[in-house]
């Protein structure tokens, strides 16, 4: 104030301010005639003649007819592409119509294998605008041969216990345009990967998998196909991927693989609305069973998972009771109030050269606590009062146990021969000890 001097009252007053954007004060007091001076008074405006800074700016997703461009300001603006084939840019895109800091547009009606200029333009809630330096991209030329397939699925609420139907949008027979000759679709109970890829454990080349049959004739690109699959094994699950050929026998890279994003040990099981007969070909990292139904996305206030409890030689003799622990090489019923859920627990792959599972008399449910399938007939039986060991099949002729087991499809039992009977991953079977005494089960590592 001291360097202020008094000047007669008028409502308005200008004033230079200091230089530079920022935070801009003015003070003011009042004075009356005879001398009496007001409190201070001051008011604050932030001064901006400056346009937002563009940066970040990121070109993704170039297709044959589309592009898609991201791009940061330093302050909320309103933005906009200015962009054509030369930098006389002859097409203005808004890109935002409120103001943002993060920018996202996506060019469509392109052409294809054509180079694109663009700039951006911000401009800030003071007016201020700015002009990004010049960008390009090139689209995607389309090739003499077809485009991947990218959205197999399965169809939501069409699979059963034993089908199931695929859907896919038409890829065509040049790049995305026209129409495919034919398809060549795979399944199998291995992750299906390109061919002239080196298979991991559990992984099979496209061409290895098992052909589906009775494929429908391609559609035009863009159509909405699908295909019913029958046959399926219960509570199994499956791996699909399609290619697609052209009329010149040119034939698309490898589709995107329904469950490929599944890890080992495979394969995997999936449960049904229901119950399901399963066992763990691991070792769990974690065996209390609420937290494995909370972990596969069951609910263990409503879902749960059963041991059968034997209390004699009879084959109603016992009771399925919750289980407290889960361990691999024993078999459990799981219920689940869901579908299609699959039964995928982390867990320590068992590497001990053999494994024993502890009998009751009566009836029992086992596994396989391996990751690779296990023979029925290739394992043991021994009886821990005496220390004998017979072969399984040895250990039916002494009458030791049944010389079949048994496997639940969801609403009836399958029998299978001992000499037949393939322990497979996750799977669970019922086998029946027919004499009193203490037996254990011996798995030797495949």
């Amino acid at each position: 104030w001291s360097r202020s001097t008094w000047e007669a009252y008028t409502t308005t007053k200008t004033w230079d301010l200091s230089p530079g954007d920022g935070e801009k004060t003015v003070y003011v007091k009042y004075k009356d005639a005879q001398g009496n001076v007001s409190q201070e008074y001051k008011d604050t405006i932030i001064l901006d003649t400056t346009g937002p800074e563009i940066s970040g700016v990121n070109i993704s997703n170039v297709k044959y007819f589309e592009a898609t461009i991201e791009w940061t300001t330093s302050e909320p603006a309103i933005t906009s592409i200015n962009y054509g084939t030369s930098s006389d840019y002859d097409n203005l895109v808004p890109a935002s119509i409120s103001l943002a800091t993060t920018h996202s547009v996506t060019l469509t009606g392109l052409s294809t294998d054509t180079t694109y200029h663009f700039v951006i333009i911000a401009d800030d809630e003071a007016g201020n605008s700015s002009t990004s330096m010049e960008y390009t991209f090139t689209t995607k030329a389309i090739p003499d041969t077809p485009d991947p397939v990218t959205d197999l699925r399965v169809r939501p609420g069409s699979a059963t216990r034993n089908s199931l139907v695929l859907e896919w949008t038409a890829t065509g027979a040049d790049g995305p345009t026209g129409t495919a000759s034919s398809y060549d679709i795979r399944m199998s109970q291995k992750r299906i990967i390109e061919d002239g890829l080196t298979p991991a454990h559990n992984e099979i080349n496209f061409s290895n998998a098992d052909k589906i049959t009775d494929i429908p004739v391609p559609a035009p690109a863009g159509s909405t196909e699908s295909l019913t699959v029958t046959g399926l094994e219960t509570n199994r699950v499956y791996y699909f991927a399609i290619k697609a050929i052209d009329d010149k026998g040119n034939v698309s890279p490898i589709s995107n693989v329904i469950n490929g994003d599944q890890v080992p040990p495979f394969p995997l099981t999936a449960l049904r609305n229901g119950y399901t007969l399963i066992s763990f070909p691991l070792q769990p990292s974690i065996t209390d069973p609420g937290q494995i139904l909370t972990a596969i996305g069951l609910d263990p206030q409503v879902d749960d998972i059963f041991w059968w409890q034997s209390s004699g030689l009879d084959t109603a003799s016992g009771e399925f009771v919750s289980n407290t622990s889960i361990q691999p090489g024993y078999g459990y019923f799981i219920s689940s109030s869901k579908d299609n859920v699959v039964l995928h627990v982390e867990g320590t792959p068992v590497t001990d050269p053999s494994w024993a599972i502890s009998l009751q008399p009566g009836f029992n449910i086992i596994g396989n606590p391996y990751t690779d399938e296990v023979y029925l007939r290739d394992t043991y039986i021994e009886d821990t009062d005496t220390g004998e060991i017979k072969n399984y099949g040895d250990a039916a002729s002494a009458g030791w146990v049944s010389g079949f087991v048994y496997t639940f499809n969801g609403s009836t039992y399958d029998y299978v021969s001992y000499k037949d009977a393939v322990l497979k991953l996750w799977e669970g079977y019922w086998m029946q000890v027919i004499r009193d005494g203490n037996y254990r089960l011996i798995i030797y590592k495949p």
